[in-house]
């Protein structure tokens, strides 16, 4: 269907004319603009009248973001644990200053999924996977928003077992690509899938040569990129290499190796917008990859050197982080013309922590099993190290549990399974301690009944120094 097909898409004006002035309206406006005629919407539809906007320079580049709601009796920026906030998905025209927010996710009342993943494809928005806020579940969900509706629709769930903390990027065109990851017994994927939005449909592709857990996925050069990540008897020990998927073969290409210049966490490793480039943070400094050679790009700004986001457009690199763990986050954007720092301000309803994936995944992984540990009311459970027997290991079940217990043998169902040993952290302390104290412990566990005590390690901490998921953030061109 050619641009200018429709009729009177402005009374008395060619068709070609009123078309110079659709393609100006704002992107926040798409779906107020749709609901004029019928004609003004499927203009508005047609991958032509992005193309033309793009075109035309009068596309609008909006950074997508998981960002907690703002509680106005806050002391701090960051509570002890990520997942007590409330995520929801915020708007920013870093041009204009411009901020606005998403309708909620549907089924996600307590917030967005921890660890999900967005990414723009056309004039729609993407979210799939993640961990839900309240329970941790892992969740294969996938959700559409589109920006000339202004709705939400539900797509195909993602295939197979559950998959976290894998690869995700779109061609900006129609689909999302995904790779990597890990599965519920932690063990890492070279395993790979892509799907098409507008047909609703996921296709399983080549398994990649290596397994790659925590890796980052991004689009460079016209292929999908699969950047560093680890094996699972190495994890947290990132590798330097990545391995490309080429589109018009259907084939991965040869490991690439030392691809990055060290083995370190991929997290703000990024596409140039002349997809020619790539750009990371390292040491304090914002890198750029020019011909296969990192070099210095320029010093990062002290107020985000703990940097947990970055992005490129139309010349210009945002970076989103803190002077620390813990502290504010704020936003800098550099003019690669003259690499020169410029902060981006936000509302005070818009300040609030962003979903990032610089927090270690153990920090993840604790709350998770905290909440685990929580659920298992009356439960005690300790874990030896292997110098040590385990000796013992009690669980008390709570009188409700024992009612569901027997309403299910009365229906002749099967009981649960005793509950394993979690294995969960601990505070410093404890664990410093642990060793000497291990009979004094036991000895008080015994004697818990209500409430328990937290599940604790006696032993080496757990070897667990991963990384939260690829971010919840991008930046789209409306």
């Amino acid at each position: 269907m050619c641009l200018n097909s429709f009729m009177e898409l402005l009374p008395g004006l060619p068709n070609d004319v009123a078309l110079e002035c659709l393609i100006r309206i704002p992107f926040d406006q798409f779906s107020v603009a749709s609901s004029v005629c019928r004609g003004w919407k499927a203009q508005i539809e047609l991958p032509e009248f992005r193309r033309h906007r793009k075109q035309s320079g009068l596309a609008q580049s909006v950074i997508v973001l998981a960002r907690a709601l703002v509680d106005p009796t806050r002391k701090t920026h960051l509570t002890k644990h990520l997942a007590r906030l409330v995520y929801r998905i915020v708007l920013c025209d870093p041009e204009t200053g411009y901020w606005s927010e998403l309708p909620p996710v549907p089924g996600f009342p307590d917030g967005l999924p921890m660890f999900c993943h967005l990414v723009g494809v056309g004039l729609e928005l993407v979210l799939m996977g993640g961990c839900d806020p309240v329970t941790w579940e892992v969740s294969k969900s996938v959700f559409i928003y589109n920006f000339v509706s202004g709705t939400w629709r539900r797509g195909a769930d993602m295939p197979g077992g559950h998959r976290l903390f894998f690869g995700c990027a779109s061609d900006s065109d129609r689909t999302v690509y995904v790779a990597g990851g890990h599965d519920d017994e932690k063990n890492a994927l070279k395993s790979a899938m892509m799907y098409d939005v507008a047909k609703d449909e996921w296709i399983q592709l080549n398994d990649m040569a290596k397994e790659r857990d925590e890796c980052k996925a991004v689009f460079h050069r016209g292929k999908f990129h699969v950047i560093s990540g680890y094996p699972t008897n190495a994890q947290g020990r990132f590798e330097r290499d990545a391995e490309a998927f080429d589109l018009t073969t259907q084939q991965w290409d040869p490991v690439q190796e030392d691809f990055l210049e060290d083995a370190m966490c991929p997290r703000t490793c990024v596409g140039g917008s002349d997809a020619r480039r790539l750009y990371m943070c390292r040491n304090g400094n914002m890198m750029v990859c020019k011909n296969a050679t990192w070099q210095v790009l320029a010093g990062l700004p002290a107020e985000v050197c703990n940097a947990a986001y970055v992005t490129t457009w139309q010349g210009k690199l945002l970076v989103i982080g803190s002077a620390k763990i813990g502290e504010p986050h704020r936003a800098y954007v550099m003019d690669l013309k003259n690499c020169k720092w410029t902060k981006l301000e936000s509302p005070e309803e818009y300040s609030g922590h962003v979903q990032t994936e610089g927090k270690r995944r153990r920090e993840g992984e604790r709350e998770r099993r905290e909440r685990t540990s929580a659920s298992f009311e009356n439960h005690v459970v300790l874990r030896f190290s292997s110098s040590s027997s385990l000796n013992f290991v009690e669980h008390r079940r709570t009188e409700g549990k024992r009612r569901r217990e027997g309403e299910r043998e009365r229906r002749g169902e099967k009981s649960s399974p005793p509950l394993p040993a979690v294995l969960v952290a601990t505070r410093s302390s404890f664990v410093a301690s642990a060793r000497r104290r291990s009979s004094q412990l036991v000895a008080s566990a015994r004697s818990c009944i209500r409430p328990p005590p937290p599940a604790l390690i006696i032993g080496p901490p757990p070897v667990l120094l991963l990384l939260p998921p690829p971010p919840p953030f991008f930046l789209l061109l409306l």
